[in-house]
C-alpha cells in the first residue's frame, strides 16, 4: 500500500492506496489533519502516528510515500515527518515528474501540483478531451486536449472561501459552515447564502464547461472532484462523473510512473 499525501491550503489529506494492477487503485482509508504552518516535523510525526494507529494501520503496511503540495512551507516539514516514520524518502511531485501528459502553458512551474495530479489521473482513465473541476479552497478547472495535452484552465474561489469572504467583508452577514441548501430561494439569510454558494457554484460549473466546449469547438468529458463536489454533484446539469478519490488515486498513479 502507498501512503499518499495531499497538502492543501486548508487541510492535509492522507490516504492509503492499494495498487493491484495498472487499472486497479483502491483507496483503503483516508484521513485529514489541519494544514498547520506552525507545526514542525515532530508535531506532524506525532499527529500522523496517532491517526494511523487509530485507523488500525501498521507501518509495515506501507511500501512508499508520495506527496503533492500547494503550501511550500509545509512540504518540507511533512517530508521530514514521513521520512522519520517510514525510513524511505518520499516522492515529491513537481512539474518535472513523469506525468503521462504534456504541460503546454507558458510557465509550467507555476501550475499547482494538485492540478497536475488531477490531470495525470484523468487523462489516463477518461476519454479525451476532458475538463476536471476540483472543488476545494479554490475551484480549479483543468483542460486536457486530445493527445494528453494540458493547455490551461480556470481558477475561482471555492464555496467555503466565498462564504468566509462574505462574512469577513460585510457588517451583517454571518459566518457559516458549508452545508447543502434545501432550495434555491432562501427564506432567511443563512439559507440564501448557502444557496448562493452551492447553487451558484453548480451554475458556474455548467457555464464554464459549456464555454470551454465552445472555445475548443468540441464536446468534452467532464469530471468533478474535491471536498465540495458532493454538494453540487446532483445539481450540475452538464453530463459529468463524480470521482471523489481522484487526487488520492492520482498520487498513487504518479508514484507508479516515477518509481
Amino acid at each position: 500500500m502507498i501512503l499518499v499525501v495531499d497538502i492543501g491550503n486548508t487541510t492535509v489529506s492522507f490516504g492509503g492506496v492499494e495498487i493491484r494492477d495498472s487499472n486497479t487503485y483502491t483507496v483503503r482509508f483516508r484521513t485529514k489533519l489541519d494544514t498547520n504552518c506552525t507545526w514542525d516535523a515532530a508535531d506532524y510525526t506525532v499527529h500522523l502516528l496517532k491517526r494511523l494507529k487509530s485507523l488500525g494501520r501498521e507501518l509495515e503496511d506501507f511500501s512508499g510515500v508520495v506527496i503533492s503540495s500547494v503550501v511550500p512551507r509545509v512540504l518540507e516539514v511533512i517530508r521530514e515527518a514521513a521520512y522519520s516514520i517510514f525510513g524511505v524518502e518520499p516522492l515529491v511531485i513537481t512539474q518535472e515528474s513523469k506525468l503521462g501528459i504534456a504541460v503546454e502553458v507558458p510557465e509550467p512551474e507555476k501550475v499547482g501540483r494538485d492540478r497536475l495530479v488531477d490531470c495525470a489521473w484523468a487523462a489516463a482513465h477518461y476519454a479525451l478531451p476532458l475538463v476536471t473541476a476540483d472543488l476545494g479552497t479554490a475551484t480549479t478547472f483543468n483542460v486536457i486536449k486530445e493527445g494528453g495535452v494540458f493547455c490551461g484552465g480556470v481558477i475561482a474561489a471555492g464555496m467555503e472561501t466565498g462564504l468566509k469572504a462574505l462574512s469577513r467583508h460585510t457588517a451583517q452577514l454571518p459566518k457559516l459552515e458549508l452545508a447543502a441548501p434545501q432550495r434555491i430561494v432562501g427564506q432567511n439569510t443563512r439559507s440564501a447564502m448557502l444557496s448562493g454558494a452551492v447553487y451558484g457554484t453548480a451554475a458556474m460549473l455548467d457555464g464554464i464547461v459549456t464555454g470551454i466546449e465552445e472555445e475548443l469547438g468540441q464536446k468534452v468529458t467532464f469530471v468533478i472532484t474535491g471536498g465540495g463536489a458532493e454538494y453540487v454533484d446532483k445539481l450540475v446539469r452538464h453530463p459529468h462523473t463524480y470521482d471523489p478519490d481522484m487526487m488520492l488515486k492520482g498520487l498513487a498513479y504518479l508514484y507508479t510512473l516515477n518509481k
